[in-house]
């Protein structure tokens, strides 16, 4: 991602050079409109160049979501380099016109450019409480698969494979309404790392049961608040 923004950064200067090569060397009068779709097309090139490298950095899961915003800035561009062009060409054209229709051309990029940030953000955000509250259970596998490895005997052993079983099917979505029950779980999985820790596993099936019955409760309880 990273290599493709830089090589499109590359793209846009060779084009700002050859375009400036051109431009100066068969323009002989410059008039206002002619700085001012001059002007324009260079604050373009910026706004592009910029654009680029700030919209793929991070991640490449929050760099896809940013793909729609480098088309709209490579779309202005180009039109913008366009529509430069054509007002140079056009003799005695009203400056406020030229300017206006070049304000006009970026003030929609702008609302396209923000339009997709604020969506991206949106998605960035459900996304990353999405993964809060998947952890949860992912983290209660982690804690049994750790016991499963300590404990020796196949009796214990198979106690905490059929826990490990039971929550790693669970809903692996957390709500808000499911926090007192979920730090019950958690607590009683705490016991059992505990027991296992000082190596006493009396009363273990007793906590597995428990945890269990916690975790079918939950699970129960995520169907209701679907």
């Amino acid at each position: 991602m990273k290599k493709n923004s830089y090589l499109m950064i590359l793209v846009f200067v060779v084009i700002a050079a050859i375009y400036n090569i051109v431009l100066f060397s068969t323009r002989e009068e410059y008039t206002s409109v002619f700085w001012s779709a001059y002007g324009f097309t260079m604050l373009a090139l910026i706004v592009a160049t910029i654009t680029y490298p700030v919209a793929f950095k991070g991640e490449k899961y929050s760099a896809f979501l940013n793909v729609p915003v480098t088309l709209a800035v490579t779309t202005y561009f180009f039109s913008q380099l366009l529509l430069g062009i054509i007002l140079m060409l056009i003799s005695d054209l009203s400056i406020v016109f030229a300017n206006v229709l070049q304000i006009v051309a970026l003030a929609l990029f702008l609302i396209i450019a923000i339009s997709g940030l604020i969506g991206k953000n949106v998605i960035v955000e459900e996304e990353q409480e999405i993964r809060k509250k998947k952890l949860y259970i992912k983290s209660l596998t982690t804690e049994i698969e750790g016991l499963i490895e300590m404990v020796s005997d196949a009796e214990h052993k198979k106690m905490l494979t059929d826990v490990y079983e039971i929550i790693r099917y669970s809903d692996p979505m957390s709500h808000q309404s499911l926090d007192n029950i979920e730090q019950k779980i958690a607590a009683k999985v705490s016991a059992l790392v505990e027991m296992v820790g000082i190596g006493n596993i009396n009363g273990m099936d007793e906590k597995c049961t428990e945890v269990q019955q916690l975790i079918a409760d939950r699970n129960r309880k995520c169907k209701s608040l679907k």
